[in-house]
C-alpha cells in the first residue's frame, strides 16, 4: 500500500509536471490537512484486517501493531479515544488505569457492559517518542474511522479528550465549552468528553463527567423509544 505522503508527492510532482516545471524543491507533506481517498473494505472483518495490514504512514514502520478496536457493530454506542496506549499496542486492551477508568464509566455509570458498545481510536497506531500524531498520519487513518462509523451506525459517537475531538472534527471551538455538549456531524449525533486520563489526574472533574455520562444514558434512553 502506498504511503500518504509518497500519493501526495507523486500527485504534486505530476500536476507540476503538466504545468512545465522540470525542476522543484524537496516537498514536505507531513502537515497535510487533505484527506486521502483510498478504497475500503465492505465487511467489517475485511475493514480489520486493512487496518492492521495498512502502510499509509510512516507510524506503520515502528509500531508493534494497529489497533482497530473492541466492541460490536451493533452497538448505538461509538467511542472515539486519540491514540493507542502502551498497553494496547501491546494488546492489553483497557488495562492500565485510564483503561480501568473507561470500565468504570462504562460499567458502573452507563450500566453497560463494554462489549455492548464500539470503542476505537481516530490513529490506529502509537506514536513513537511519546508525541502527538501529525496531521498526514491522522489524516491517513481517518477513512478507517469513518468506514467504522458507517460501518457501525451509532445512535451518539462520543469523543474522548481534546485530541480525539479536534482530530475528529476540526473543530475550532474551545473544546471546554464542547464538553457535555451533544453536536451534530455528518449526521451523527457527537458529544466530546474530558479523556479518562484527564479524569484521573484532574479529580474536581469527577462529578461534571458523571453527569455528562447521565446525559449520554438519557440521550440513548430517549432516541430508543
Amino acid at each position: 500500500m502506498i504511503s500518504y505522503q509518497a500519493t501526495k508527492q507523486l500527485h504534486t510532482l505530476y500536476s507540476l509536471r503538466a504545468m512545465g516545471h522540470a525542476y522543484v524543491d524537496a516537498l514536505d507533506f507531513s502537515n497535510a490537512q487533505e484527506e486521502l481517498q483510498i478504497p475500503m473494505a465492505s465487511s467489517h472483518e475485511a475493514l480489520i484486517a486493512q487496518i492492521k495490514h495498512c502502510h499509509l504512514c510512516d507510524l506503520s514502520k515502528v509500531r508493534k501493531q494497529a489497533f482497530w478496536g473492541l466492541g460490536t457493530t451493533s452497538s448505538d454506542l461509538f467511542f472515539v479515544g486519540d491514540y493507542p496506549s502502551l498497553a494496547e499496542e501491546s494488546g492489553a486492551i483497557l488495562h492500565g488505569n485510564a483503561g480501568q477508568k473507561f470500565v468504570e464509566m462504562v460499567e458502573k455509570v452507563l450500566e453497560r457492559s463494554v462489549d455492548s458498545i464500539y470503542y476505537t481510536h481516530a490513529v490506529k497506531c502509537m506514536p513513537s517518542g511519546g508525541r502527538h500524531p501529525v496531521s498526514s498520519e491522522v489524516l491517513s487513518c481517518k477513512p478507517f474511522l469513518l468506514k467504522q462509523i458507517e460501518m457501525v451506525t451509532p445512535k451518539l459517537i462520543v469523543t474522548l479528550g481534546e485530541l480525539s475531538y479536534n482530530y475528529f472534527t476540526s473543530n475550532a471551538a474551545p473544546f471546554d465549552n464542547a464538553v457535555g455538549e451533544i453536536q451534530t456531524f455528518q449526521g451523527y449525533a457527537l458529544m466530546p468528553l474530558y479523556h479518562p486520563k484527564f479524569i484521573l489526574q484532574n479529580p474536581s472533574y469527577r462529578a461534571p463527567m458523571f453527569e455528562h455520562l447521565k446525559k449520554i444514558a438519557n440521550y440513548l434512553c430517549v432516541s430508543s423509544r
